[in-house]
Formats: C-alpha cells, sequence, structure tokens
C-alpha cells in the first residue's frame, strides 16, 4: 500500500446509482480518487421484482462501466437481492461468497499497483458484504437510523425489528476502521461502539442549485402558472410528513399556493389517511409529481418560502435532509419542524417547535428580504457543498489509513 497514491473506494449502493442523490459527495471523491460503485445485485430468485437488473447485467457483459460522473458502475449476480438476503441468512452466507468471487475480479483488474483500497457499506442490510473485498480501510457510513422504521415515535429496544437490525449492525461497527455519521444524534450512538467515528452532515451540489446556475434563469412552466407566494416543499412525499401542519397551514393562508414536488410513496395506511386526502382535495395545495433532479432547481426558484414539515419522530430526529443545503444555496427562507439537524443551520433556517410557531414564521419569511439574508443562506449552503464534504471525506480517509499503517508497523 502506498499512501501516495489516492485510494480506490468501493462503495455499496443501497439503489440504483441514477437515483442515489442521498448523499451526492460521490461525485465529488470521484473528481480527486477512484470511485467504484457497486449497485444493488442482479438477483435470480428476485427476478420478478427486479427484471431490469438482471437484463442490464446482461447487456453490460458484466464489466465496470463509466459514468458520465466519473464513477465506474458495476453490478454483480447474486441469488437474491439484498433485502431477500437480510432476511434469509443462509443465502446471505451463499451470496457473499458469489458476489466475494466477481468482485474479487473486478478490483483486481481496476486497481493500480500499491494502490490502497477502501470499502464503504451504507445500509444495515449489506451487513454480510463489509469485508467482503481485501481492503487497507473498511468503513460505514450511517445515514439514517435504520434501526427504527419511518413511523416509529421513538426508540424501542424490545423492538423486533429493532433487536434485529441492532443484532446485523453490530458486527460492521466494530469491525469498521472508519465510521462517517450524518447528524449529531448518530454521532451519539454510533461512536459508542467505534471510536472512530466523525460527523458529516448531508450536502449539496451547490453549482447546481445555485442562483448563479445558468439554469436558474426559467422557472418551471407548471409551477409558473400557480399564484403567488407559492410555499413548496421538495422531496418524497411520505409518512414523515405532518398532514397537520399541511392542512393548518393552507387553511390559514388560503390567499397561497401550497406546492408539493416529489414522488408520493407513503404507506396504504397513510394514503388512506383522511387527512392525506383532505390535503389533496384543497383547492390551494398542488401536487406536482416527481422531478428529475436535473429539473429541481427550476422549481426551488419558484418558491417564495421552502417548508421542512417533517413529524417529530425517531427517525426524522436522526435525519439530515439533503435538501435543507438545497433550499439554502437557492437564498430562499427556509421554514423547518424542530428537529437536530435543523437547529444546526439556525438562524438561517427559522425552526418551529410546534404549528402556530411555524404558521408565524412562514408570514414572517414572506415578508422578509434583504440582500443580507440571501447571502448568509448561500453561504452555509456552500459550505456545505458536495466539493467540500469530499475534501473532509478524503482527508479523514487519508488519516484513518496512516492510522492503519502505523498499527501494522507497530505489531510488527
Amino acid at each position: 500500500m502506498s499512501l501516495s497514491t489516492s485510494p480506490l473506494i468501493v462503495v455499496f449502493l443501497p439503489q440504483e446509482w441514477s437515483d442515489y442523490v442521498r448523499r451526492p459527495h460521490w461525485t465529488a471523491i470521484a473528481r480527486c480518487s477512484d470511485v467504484l460503485a457497486i449497485e444493488p445485485p442482479a438477483g435470480l430468485l428476485t427476478l420478478f421484482r427486479h427484471p431490469r437488473r438482471l437484463l442490464h447485467y446482461i447487456c453490460h457483459s458484466r464489466k465496470p462501466r463509466l459514468s458520465a460522473s466519473g464513477v465506474l458502475l458495476w453490478r454483480p449476480l447474486s441469488l437474491a437481492s439484498i433485502g431477500l438476503a437480510f432476511r434469509a441468512p443462509w443465502l446471505a452466507r451463499f451470496d457473499r461468497w458469489w458476489i466475494k468471487r466477481q468482485l474479487g475480479s473486478v478490483v483486481k483488474s481496476i486497481a493500480k499497483p500499491n494502490q490502497p483500497i477502501v470499502t464503504f457499506v451504507v445500509k444495515i442490510q449489506q451487513y454480510y458484504l463489509r469485508d467482503i473485498v481485501d481492503a487497507d480501510l473498511h468503513c460505514y457510513e450511517v445515514t439514517d437510523e435504520y434501526l427504527v422504521s419511518t413511523s416509529d415515535a421513538q426508540m424501542d429496544s424490545s423492538n423486533p425489528r429493532t433487536i434485529l437490525m441492532s443484532h446485523r449492525e453490530r458486527p460492521i461497527l466494530i469491525e469498521a476502521e472508519l465510521v462517517i455519521v450524518s447528524s449529531g444524534p448518530l454521532l451519539q450512538s454510533r461512536s459508542k461502539h467505534n471510536k472512530n467515528t466523525h460527523y458529516l452532515p448531508n450536502c449539496v451540489e451547490y453549482e447546481h442549485f445555485s442562483q448563479e446556475y445558468p439554469d436558474w434563469r426559467k422557472i418551471a412552466f407548471d409551477l409558473a402558472n400557480l399564484p403567488q407566494p407559492r410555499l413548496g416543499y421538495a422531496g418524497g412525499f411520505n409518512d414523515l410528513m405532518d398532514l397537520d401542519l399541511l392542512i393548518r397551514l393552507a387553511e390559514t393562508h388560503p390567499e397561497t399556493s401550497l406546492v408539493i414536488v416529489g414522488e408520493e410513496r407513503g404507506s396504504l395506511q397513510f394514503r388512506w389517511d383522511d387527512r392525506y386526502q383532505k390535503l389533496k382535495s384543497m383547492a390551494n395545495v398542488f401536487f406536482l409529481g416527481h422531478k428529475p433532479y436535473d429539473k429541481l432547481p427550476a422549481y426551488l426558484r419558484g418558491f417564495d418560502v421552502c417548508l421542512l414539515p417533517f413529524l417529530c419522530n425517531e427517525w426524522i430526529r436522526n435525519s439530515s435532509p439533503n435538501k435543507i443545503y438545497q433550499y439554502l444555496a437557492t437564498g430562499k427562507p427556509v421554514v423547518s419542524t424542530d428537529f437536530p439537524e435543523a437547529r444546526r443551520t439556525e438562524p438561517e433556517v427559522m425552526v418551529a417547535t410546534d404549528h402556530a410557531q411555524f404558521i408565524s414564521m412562514v408570514d414572517t419569511a414572506l415578508r422578509s428580504g434583504g440582500e443580507e439574508a440571501i447571502r448568509k443562506r448561500r453561504e452555509l449552503a456552500q459550505a456545505n457543498s458536495t466539493s467540500a464534504r469530499a475534501e473532509a471525506i478524503m482527508k479523514i480517509i487519508r488519516q484513518s489509513l496512516l492510522s492503519s499503517q502505523d498499527m501494522t508497523t507497530g505489531s510488527d
């Protein structure tokens, strides 16, 4: 291993690369280091659930391909998807052996002589892949509190899901040489099991969302036709939304357009909720549906106030939504419900402790303005850009590789 050479970083993705916008720093990391992103496997036993994965595997001849962003992409063949293997340990053991044989050949074919190799797993379901590569540094990136579901009000250590997830996560935490978390609460919980745990919140492709970007000259046509002022939320619309708050906001401000940009992907229980149906039927509430990532700036530009209307449950308390910094990059005022990562961005993000204060803050935001406030919001977003985050991660990786090398030399 030569520390003068940038490492080959192997990251196991939780979803397709084209859909993975949760942690956008990987594109920035690929500009300063080699990145091999492992897409979810094409599972023979899960063919009917994910038929496109097998077709994709066949079409690309099982070889890594270079994405437009400079990240190498590769997909293994397995018996099952990662989710099914997680629930069936015997499948996990077989798939570990099978994927290891395939991945070993791929890594060998692209790694440079004496190049350090670093691996990242990013989800508990990948527990059986944590040390599948003979790497110089094994890492774990924790982006959400996967010990709970999105509907859990708080952590319950007796919950069967929590027990299983804790059991699966424990070896990842203990065996990893480096753990990176995206929120303060995750730092508190994971650092108890791994001392080399670092907090790096989510980030934003600043140039993509900044007002200086050329594509910001126009507002999306389906948004431009809606009456102003526009109160907007951009992101998945699911069980994490505070429906009571949104209904009250729309009722209190009938003169505004309450705009939801994003896929409606809540549970059946959420979609059948009377409050959900009421919200969708309100005259000043507009659901515009999912929009491609490259089109999002044209929608955010048309918001007068950007909203983070989340329930204050266990999932959100541990969350670091990257839309915080996407919003701030626009320079628009942001109003949020109360959770730790929102509090860290005050006063640039206005954080409300209850519904009444949230609505009052929206009123304030609609009246606020000024170049100084816009400048401060954008500065905070730029400080949390993908390039800044990539630089911080690479620094931590180099330090961890050096410490690992020193420990190895000392043991000799």
